[in-house]
């Protein structure tokens, strides 16, 4: 850490564990008073070249201060590999079961990044957010999505600039696409989501995560994705509460499961998140 950045604790929290799944692993730092942009983004670099080859975690940065209680609305940073990103939903859980079960703050509380604001609270399997919702437009299915994938989406639409995402909804069984990273690196500056219905088991639908254009080849068990895709699946369904699995295939094969629900224009995404150790 640089030395104007005054961590109060650090700590690692497995997110969207299930009885089949440890989850995405996020460590969560506290800090205390909140520094400058710059001195977060050194702190960052320097955490990603101390971080083993193998190893996957989000790092978040939350401010704290000694007042406690409810409504307080917090600073928030993530950063996936040294690069800020705009929102990460296992990093606001993780930084929720930290600053509930560890710090003692009492919910709910505010996190605001550069962008969003998300509430975050406790929930029946362990923690939520609450995000406001993204805006869709249907697209034209590019091209790129038979070299990239394997197979062609059904249906295809966009969320933010081009920047953004893709969220392609394929028909079938997700395990069988097979992306190639590289080209689609090359095909668009946007991170995909790639969905589908279900019609077995107590999952309604299906998502994997692709954004090897930021150092993510495929994303594990990412509550931001799964918040575009339960608001996605709204549209298309009308329906308001959601059961999804996420499966990663790149690396050791995994899958997870976590619960969405849109109301009134926001969506919740809830999950369980374990701390693991505490430094």
């Amino acid at each position: 850490m640089t030395k104007d950045v005054n961590v109060i604790s650090e700590t690692c929290v497995h997110v969207f564990v299930t009885d089949r799944s440890h989850g995405s692993r996020a460590r969560v730092a506290l800090l205390d008073p909140w520094p400058g942009e710059s001195s977060l983004a050194e702190t960052a670099r320097q955490y990603s070249l101390n971080q083993s080859s193998d190893a996957s975690e989000s790092l978040v940065f939350a401010g704290i201060n000694a007042e406690k209680q409810q409504g307080l609305t917090l600073p928030v940073r993530w950063y996936e590999h040294a690069r800020e990103v705009d929102f990460c939903g296992s990093g606001a859980l993780a930084a929720a079961q930290v600053l509930f079960e560890q710090m003692g703050f009492k919910p709910p509380l505010r996190l605001a990044s550069r962008r969003r604001l998300l509430t975050i609270a406790r929930h029946s399997v362990g923690v939520c957010f609450k995000v406001e919702g993204f805006h869709y437009q249907t697209a034209d299915i590019p091209d790129f999505c038979q070299a990239c994938f394997g197979a062609m989406p059904l249906r295809a639409a966009t969320v933010g600039d081009e920047n953004g995402y893709w969220v392609f909804q394929f028909a079938g069984d997700l395990l069988h696409l097979q992306p190639n990273f590289a080209q689609l690196s090359r095909a668009t500056s946007r991170a995909v989501i790639a969905t589908s219905r279900l019609s077995r088991g107590n999952c309604d639908y299906a998502l994997r995560y692709f954004a090897p254009q930021y150092g993510i080849d495929e994303g594990w068990a990412t509550g931001s994705a799964n918040s575009i895709a339960a608001g996605y699946w709204h549209e298309v369904l009308q329906e308001t509460a959601f059961r999804a699995i996420q499966y990663c295939v790149t690396g050791n094969a995994q899958s997870t499961e976590m619960l969405a629900e849109i109301d009134a224009g926001f969506v919740s995404i809830a999950g369980k998140a374990v701390i693991s150790s505490a430094a």
